[in-house]
């Protein structure tokens, strides 16, 4: 399966992992390249940095913010009982600017199945959603699942004690907490299993 993680923006340049290269494309570079991996390989595996799916089942509809996005808002309810810091934002679906870039490429999210033409990429929101033929896409959040994996990790880092914000500036500190990150997931059996972290450090 060939896998791929691509953070996107509408607006300036979308980078693309492919496993070894990093690589950067405008928003229609972006378009005729995953156009070309579905022609040329199956299957594919797609990891996208914003938002995949709406809120409009009966029992939870919302045109603005999804109940996922309502939980680990930073300004949220749940936010003082997790203790969720600076650096991890969680705003809703409806206010990110990936959302043309989305539907763009994918047609998604889906608001009105009668008026939107599915995707050949399928949306996985579980295991089950997988087989080992097709095209598929899936919604990450990458500071958010950092957080989750390392929280107790760096309960103690004094590097980490008032913001976990690791990008967005050139600051010595910011750099600092960014490498320290790599470091410390590249240490975990579920990240390094998977990932090889030469092409990762090759490329900071």
């Amino acid at each position: 399966m060939k896998i791929i993680g691509i953070d996107p923006a509408p607006a300036k340049n979308s980078i693309v992992f492919d496993g070894k290269n990093f690589l950067v494309f405008t928003p229609r570079e972006l378009k005729e390249y995953i156009n070309q991996l579905s022609s040329t390989h199956e299957p594919v595996f797609i990891s996208w940095d914003a938002p995949l799916s709406a809120a409009i089942d009966i029992n939870n509809f919302s045109l603005t913010i999804r109940k996922i996005e309502r939980f680990f808002n930073r300004l949220g309810r749940y936010a003082k009982d997790f203790k969720i810091p600076e650096g991890i934002s969680t705003i809703g679906y409806s206010g990110c600017p990936h959302w043309t870039l989305s539907q763009y490429i994918f047609s998604l999210p889906i608001l009105n199945p009668s008026m939107q033409e599915a995707s050949e990429f399928k949306l996985v929101m579980c295991e089950e959603d997988i087989n080992s033929k097709g095209f598929y896409i899936t919604e990450i959040h990458p500071t958010l699942s950092m957080w989750i994996l390392l929280k107790d990790i760096l309960n103690t880092n004094l590097l980490f004690e008032n913001s976990w914000k690791y990008k967005g500036d050139r600051k010595e500190a910011t750099l600092k907490k960014r490498s320290h990150l790599i470091q410390e997931l590249l240490k975990l059996p579920l990240v390094k299993n998977e990932v090889d972290g030469y092409f990762i450090n090759k490329k900071r």
